[in-house]
């Protein structure tokens, strides 16, 4: 009873914080307030305020020691099934993996509009290692291994929880970039990956590779990645020498070779 009740409150305050992502990526609610981008600014400078805050309080270790106790309660009982099926479905949040999934978002991205911006998909990753990695030598954080060594399963991480912070990352941007003209699509992308970021977190705490404070500064990094990525789209779409180039929909049909402002007309008007 005590493992479901903490699994439940942990999975609530998960899905409310991925709602209020999404509300963001899409401005709908409350993400309409900081759609400017001076407002996007000072989310991403908050956001790392918090997640350097974060690092710095984890490092006592009584505080990582609660945190620990409470992925011991997590992690009670576990079945040997559902744990390996945790340990296949956890990796797409790894480097190589995450990588993967931005470059496929990236080419159907640019495949829609012709839009370069879809290299900041997967520049994404690879800015969030160099942040990653520069974190874990400067905080040099206590781990989850160092608090509760016999539960976990796998591999071990420190704050922020990388997994999270790409996968956050690479969705929301993929919304921002996809094509205006279907916001059902950019919704339903944002939404995606939320799920997606559910699921990788899910994972990651059941195989107790990282401590809560690890996932809430994975989402705080997300974030801030989030928020930069979109001011420079931001910044392109208004700036004068680019705002009158036409878009790649409008440059006629490739495939017919009908130039942009050919159109069929009906044999019977020709007479």
């Amino acid at each position: 009873m005590v493992q479901s009740t903490v699994w439940f409150i942990v999975l609530v305050l998960s899905v409310a914080a991925l709602l209020c992502a999404v509300d963001l990526s899409t401005e709908r609610g409350f993400g309409r307030r900081f759609s400017s981008v001076p407002r996007r600014l000072i989310t991403a400078v908050a956001s790392g305020v918090l997640l350097i805050a974060l690092a710095l309080i984890w490092r006592v270790h009584a505080v990582a020691a609660a945190d620990g106790h409470v992925i011991a309660k997590l992690d009670k009982s576990r079945g040997a099934a559902l744990t390996g099926i945790m340990n296949v479905v956890t990796t797409m949040g790894d480097a190589i993996p995450s990588l993967l999934i931005a470059s496929a978002l990236a080419l159907i991205v640019y495949r829609q509009r012709q839009n370069p911006l879809a290299v900041l998909i997967p520049l994404a990753v690879l800015v969030e290692l160099l942040i990653q990695a520069g974190m874990t030598k400067a905080f040099h954080d206590i781990t989850v291994h160092q608090v509760t060594a016999n539960l976990v399963i796998g591999g071990t991480g420190t704050i922020p929880s990388g997994s999270v912070a790409r996968l956050y990352a690479v969705f929301l941007l993929t919304s921002h970039l996809w094509n205006p003209k279907d916001p059902a699509g950019k919704a339903r992308i944002a939404t995606l990956g939320a799920v997606l970021v559910l699921i990788q977190l899910t994972t990651r705490l059941f195989l107790a590779r990282h401590l809560l404070a690890d996932i809430v500064g994975g989402l705080l990094l997300g974030l801030v990645l989030e928020r930069i990525g979109t001011v420079v789209i931001m910044w392109r779409a208004s700036s004068p020498r680019l705002r009158n180039k036409p878009a790649a929909s409008d440059a006629g049909d490739i495939d017919s070779g009908r130039a942009p402002d050919e159109r069929i007309v009906p044999r019977d008007r020709l007479i």
